[in-house]
């Protein structure tokens, strides 16, 4: 199936899946309901592909969707009963990398404590590195809103990290 010209859905697996994963890992509380996210969204992609017109617009489209199909699964009334937090292990594992001083405290594990809105904002505005408008237009909501959620993530970031975070 061509998404468009030159793009197959097996291209867009395969260049877009790490971030899907992390997004359905930074929105779920459990490793398997990340993986259930994960496959809802693609399945989304491949059972009605909408016209893309870029690669970035296809980039967008499965950022908006992993969203909702995470909101909607937690919004189940089983999800709301079960507390599980092995995907913040796991997660932090997988990006241990990026270590911030000697003492091995993580990047990672400091934006996974935070909520998930400001979770959300710091990882698509850092990690995915995108503009605080293209933020408020993925998450339809308003620029100054993004602004503030971003200013307040910081800053408990900042105290999760003992002062420093830059």
């Amino acid at each position: 199936m061509e998404l468009i010209t030159g793009f197959t859905y097996e291209d867009a697996v395969d260049t877009y899946a790490d971030m899907v994963t992390r997004l359905c890992m930074l929105r779920c509380s459990c490793t398997e309901d990340a993986k259930d996210c994960f496959q809802n969204t693609f399945l989304k992609l491949y059972q009605k592909p909408p016209e893309f017109r870029s690669k970035e617009h296809i980039k967008a489209w499965l950022i908006q969707v992993t969203i909702h199909v995470c909101v909607d699964y937690n919004r189940q009334f089983w999800n709301r009963r079960v507390v599980c937090t092995d995907v913040i292990e796991e997660f932090i594992n997988k990006n241990s990398e990026i270590s911030v001083d000697s003492d091995g405290f993580y990047i990672t594990k400091a934006v996974m404590m935070l909520p998930v809105k400001y979770r959300q904002v710091i990882y698509l505005y850092y990690f995915e590195e995108y503009e605080v408008n293209e933020i408020a237009t993925l998450l339809h909501k308003k620029s100054n809103t993004i602004k503030s959620q971003l200013s307040r993530g910081r800053e408990q970031l900042k105290k999760l990290m003992g002062g420093s975070y830059e």
